[in-house]
């Protein structure tokens, strides 16, 4: 299986191909043409331009990403909050003080601060005590939301 989604910043397109035993895939295109009809066209199209996008263009892409994710470990760690960079995608789960529950930490964020999370309790009952950052947003509303925090 392979998705769109991190490598070409296409989060929420929906697009992605999977490749295998002909049987198997005969067996999940049958599924998938049940379930919707299919991915609108211009995505496609998106999608044909990202994979012949000039060597390198990925790179650039895992360099801003890197940017930022150190601009929001660091801002982080220095609210008071201990995390580490991660390895590889452009998710961050800040572990939450002790007592709080996820959902409710999430909502105080916003409320109080205009900062938007995803309660790890959305991700199942393991993700309880976490919050998930995305840096899919500019450095710039990165710094934002930390200097929101201090």
């Amino acid at each position: 299986f392979y998705s769109f989604s991190k490598t070409f910043n296409m989060t929420g397109w929906r697009l992605g191909f999977a490749c295998g035993n002909e049987n198997l895939i005969s067996g999940l295109s049958a599924v998938k043409e049940n379930l919707d009809s299919g991915v609108f066209d211009a995505i496609q199209a998106a999608g044909i331009a990202a994979l012949s996008a000039p060597e390198g263009f990925t790179e650039g892409l895992r360099q801003m990403y890197h940017k930022r994710i150190q601009i929001l470990v660091n801002g982080l760690n220095g609210c008071g909050f201990s995390t580490q960079t991660p390895g590889g995608t452009f998710y961050l789960w800040l572990k939450i003080p002790e007592g709080n529950k996820s959902a409710d930490f999430s909502s105080s964020l916003l409320e109080k601060f205009g900062i938007l999370t995803t309660p790890g309790i959305g991700f199942g009952p393991d993700g309880e005590g976490f919050i998930r950052f995305s840096v899919t947003l500019s450095a710039d509303r990165i710094r934002e939301a930390i200097n929101r925090l201090e």
